[in-house]
């Protein structure tokens, strides 16, 4: 009877854990190590929920206490590294749903074009009795600028009309090309504008690309397996091309200004690094978890992430305790 009622009460224990989520304070009476909150301070380091995951059954030992309040902690610390992990895929299901949704919107945003802005675009270069042909080739408006003469054929278009659709398809690029110029360094405005928004989460999760530079490294071997219809493909096999030109005429232009800027940059810096004292500096020393040696922080960094290359010695040498530097550790991995 006795070992079924504390089953139950270690069931409503780990509820109370989850109720807790991040409160600090919460979680120490739950797992049951208030009466040693100033000691996991001072001798381990810690100072919140981050901090306690990193707890190992020999830190719980060193602080001295009774045999089962040993084990419920112990138990306890395990279930929090469990919730800790759980919250974590939590948030990333949370983001694959947004992308999800995002893909369902680009969905609905391609059959509303087919219905209007498609048949204009195509009215104007004068291929609407081809509309229902093209609807098969292209996914927006902007493919259309990338039609070739062999397309054209195939389709049926003859000579003449050929000829105003490719004029019309050149002036199509080319205010493609001034648009990416708009863009400038917009990641998403880039990706609607060379054709990949589609594939925005493929490009991360299979290629590593999350801002414009990324994009500059792509080959036409990476876009081809990203699989999509051949009118795109050309689209953004040629505009990669142009936004690698771009970058370069960009790269170029920055370099000017650089050298023009140099001493400027220098009282920026100086006073930068004094903001990031007051601001930015603050709130990833806080994240790392070493708020209580920001003054002795700020006389051995530039900015916040020099903090990651604080390796155990120099953690030893600020006086940072066990279980804290572990975290740090951690963190500036």
């Amino acid at each position: 009877r006795v070992l079924d009622e504390t089953a139950r009460m270690r069931v409503k224990l780990r509820e109370t854990l989850k109720v807790c989520k991040e409160n600090f304070d919460c979680i120490l009476h739950t797992i049951g190590l208030s009466l040693w909150k100033s000691q996991l301070r001072n001798e381990l380091g810690i100072e919140d929920v981050k901090d306690l995951c990193f707890l190992t059954e020999v830190d719980i030992v060193s602080l001295g206490m009774p045999a089962l309040r040993l084990r419920r902690v112990i138990v306890c610390v395990e279930w929090l590294q469990a919730r800790m992990e759980e919250i974590s895929k939590e948030e990333e299901e949370k983001e694959q749903e947004k992308e999800k949704e995002k893909e369902k919107e680009k969905e609905k945003e391609r059959e509303e074009w087919k219905k209007e802005k498609g048949k204009r675009v195509v009215e104007t270069i004068g291929l609407t009795s081809f509309l229902p042909h093209l609807e098969k080739l292209i996914l927006d408006e902007s493919d259309l600028a990338f039609l070739n003469e062999k397309d054209l054929e195939k389709m049926g278009v003859l000579v003449v009309k050929r000829r105003r659709v490719l004029d019309e398809t050149a002036r199509m690029r080319v205010k493609l090309r001034e648009t990416l110029k708009v863009c400038k360094e917009n990641f998403d405005c880039i990706l609607h504008t060379i054709g990949l928004s589609l594939w925005k989460s493929q490009l991360r999760n299979e290629l590593g690309i999350e801002d414009v530079k990324d994009l500059c490294f792509l080959t036409e071997v990476d876009i081809v397996s990203l699989g999509m219809p051949a009118l795109r493909l050309r689209r953004v096999i040629v505009c990669v091309e142009w936004l690698q030109a771009r970058m370069e005429e960009i790269s170029k232009e920055e370099e000017e200004k650089e050298q023009e800027k140099e001493k400027e940059k220098e009282k920026e810096k100086e006073k930068e690094r004094e903001e990031w004292k007051k601001e930015k500096g603050k709130r990833v020393v806080e994240t790392i978890g070493l708020t209580s040696f920001l003054p002795h922080l700020e006389k051995l960094i530039l900015d916040e992430s020099d903090l990651a290359f604080l390796n155990e010695k120099d953690l030893e040498k600020m006086g940072v305790l066990v279980v804290k530097r572990r975290r740090v550790l951690d963190e500036t991995a």
